[in-house]
């Protein structure tokens, strides 16, 4: 669904 990618952009975002 479109909250997958979100999701996944969401801990890159944390991450960083």
């Amino acid at each position: 669904p479109k909250d997958a990618p979100a999701l996944v952009n969401s801990k890159i975002c944390k991450a960083q």
